[in-house]
């Protein structure tokens, strides 16, 4: 954990930026009084024919120039600055609650947030990948939640990323100044769009690159011809050439537009995002990477980077006719848009069947990116070790939840011995807590991120959830969605999946009686080599299940002190042997 490098990195920060603004006022002024003394020494010399001033007008205009180059460098600086503090404070908000405040959930990725992403809060407020989420990018976001709502498993794919992950860890400045990067990106969702309906543009774009040389031939005739036309060379030729150039051009230009106007829009507002991926890009291939799948995306985003200049170069053409007067003088004169569309067109031939795979792979790195910030705000973090067993297997020491505070977090050990474990219980004494500790640590596992543990170990089991259970507007009760739920872990399990489910206060919408005999059965038909079943409970007569089938006890106590309830939320072995409730009754008044 690195919560005073964070820290002192800010006051640091802090401080530069402080400086900066202090110089680049300066310089300001500097400047705007260098102007005004350009403005009175030439008034100065026209009323009073002092020639000597032009001169001096003409160096001050050198030192103006040389200002506002040294005032635009120090301010690109600045916003360099004062992105990078940005970032390094979401950092620091992380080591509180304060990340709750991140605006960007993942909820926009979901049309229901259900099963696993609801149960154990992976997106939404107050979610893993609000905490998590560094990307700047639609695909890097995308590229997230797939990593963390993954059903389908590569076992070596998996490695891989785990190994980037830990390498990202270790490489913080890489990191601060990618994510850096993506905060200094102006209106970069603007652009984003763009990139999107570009890509979409592109796969359906049917090329016409004819006649090309044509597009040099008659600029080049048009300027000749103006010039004649200046030193009256053909002059009663030239009257009518020009005009008939320049408005054939400009025809031609009219007729391009309203062909290709959606891509012409589209490819102007590039520039944003593509000048972000090309930061990306530059820091990628000045950076020497160890684990393979790193190395992969540095080779990848090296061949993308010329080609994204080359891009770039285009679109900030066909930006720059998008003024009225621009539009006419450039058309008119240059073929403008003919030029730009031919260019255009030539990329896509050459490239454009490329443009995604680069952008996924600088959304891969934003995942990875993400995944390691873990790394860097908690404390007692390992990397999984995933077997590749075809069979349920977990075991973990000092496994918490990775959404506590590190230090408000009690962590548990627990290995998985028999199919099922059952987990009794006083209320609050921390069942549910660990069921989603342990789902939540089994998805940073499969994500290929670091999990929250001294060790933990697992296979690749298929995860399912029954825990957030709520009736609807459309009829269906609580009972009626934990049934749907438990029948959906059920037929998966007879297909022979290797699974875990975690299943909390099981059928708790019902009576008792019904309850346990609902349970009884379930727990008889989640007992089966292929899948581990943890369920919580109230029901100390689902306890006598472990001599039925492979079932283990397990229970969370509680304890009383100065007639005060207290709770050391660690797993025991065995069945519970108290309760709660009627305290609790009394505590709110309800029972004396």
């Amino acid at each position: 954990m690195k919560l005073e490098y964070f820290t002192s990195q800010k006051d640091n920060l802090d401080k530069q930026i402080k400086q900066l603004e202090s110089a680049t006022f300066k310089i300001s002024m500097l400047r705007l009084l260098v102007g005004l003394s350009i403005i009175v020494l030439l008034l100065v010399s026209y009323f009073y024919k002092i020639d000597l001033l032009v001169y001096v007008c003409f160096l001050l205009l050198v030192i103006f120039m040389g200002l506002v180059y040294y005032y635009n460098k120090l301010n690109q600086k600045l916003s360099y600055l004062k992105a990078k503090a940005q970032v390094v404070l979401r950092y620091l908000q992380r080591f509180n609650h304060d990340w709750k405040e991140f605006e960007e959930t993942g909820s926009e990725f979901f049309s229901e947030m259900s099963g696993p992403v609801k149960d154990l809060d992976l997106a939404g407020q107050n979610s893993l990948y609000q905490f998590l989420n560094t990307a700047t990018s639609s695909l890097g976001k995308k590229r997230l939640i797939d990593k963390l709502t993954r059903k389908s498993f590569d076992y070596k794919a998996i490695i891989q990323e785990q190994q980037a992950v830990e390498e990202l860890g270790e490489k913080l400045d890489f990191v601060l100044e990618t994510e850096t990067y993506g905060k200094m990106t102006k209106e970069y969702y603007l652009g984003e769009r763009a990139v999107n309906d570009f890509l979409k543009l592109i796969k359906d774009h049917n090329s016409s690159n004819k006649l090309t040389f044509l597009n040099y031939l008659i600029p080049v005739i048009t300027i000749v011809a103006i010039l004649l036309f200046c030193f009256k060379i053909g002059f009663q030729y030239m009257i009518i050439l020009v005009p008939l150039l320049i408005m054939g051009q400009l025809f031609f230009a009219a007729l391009m537009l309203l062909k290709n106007r959606e891509l012409f829009d589209c490819s102007a507002k590039l520039s944003s995002s593509l000048e972000y991926y090309l930061n990306v890009c530059n820091l990628v291939s000045e950076n020497d990477f160890n684990t393979n799948h790193l190395q992969i995306i540095k080779t990848d985003l090296q061949a993308a980077l010329l080609h994204l200049k080359q891009l770039k170069k285009i679109s900030d053409m066909i930006k720059q006719r998008n003024n009225l007067l621009a539009f006419l003088l450039l058309n008119g004169l240059l073929l403008w848009d003919r030029n730009c569309y031919s260019r255009l067109n030539q990329w896509i031939d050459d490239h454009g069947n490329q443009l995604e795979h680069w952008l996924k792979q600088i959304g891969e790195l934003e995942s990875l990116i993400s995944l390691q910030v873990l790394i860097q705000t908690k404390t007692g973090v390992s990397m999984p070790s995933i077997v590749d067993e075809h069979k349920p297997v977990l075991e973990f020491q000092d496994a918490y939840h990775p959404l506590l505070a590190s230090n408000e977090a009690v962590a548990n050990s627990f290995k998985m011995e028999r199919q099922v474990a059952i987990i009794t219980g006083s209320n609050m004494s921390g069942k549910t807590t660990f069921l989603r500790t342990v789902g939540i640590n089994l998805v940073l596992a499969y994500a290929g991120g670091p999990v929250m543990a001294k060790s933990f170990t697992c296979s690749l089991m298929q995860l399912f959830t029954s825990m957030r259970i709520e009736d609807d507007i459309e009829g269906i009760s609580t009972f009626y969605g934990e049934l749907l739920r438990i029948k959906e872990i059920v037929e998966e399990n007879r297909t022979g999946k290797v699974m875990i489910a975690l299943i909390d206060e099981i059928f708790k919408g019902t009576n008792s009686a019904d309850r346990i005999i609902g349970a009884r059965e379930t727990v008889k038909q989640l007992s089966s080599s292929n899948i581990f079943t943890l369920i919580t409970t109230h029901d100390f007569e689902l306890c006598e299940l472990e001599n039925e089938v492979s079932c283990t006890n397990y229970h969370f106590e509680e304890y009383y002190q100065d007639d005060k309830i207290k709770f050391d939320y660690r797993i025991k072995d065995g069945r519970s042997k108290t309760t709660n409730a009627q305290y609790l009754l009394k505590m709110v008044g309800i029972i004396e």
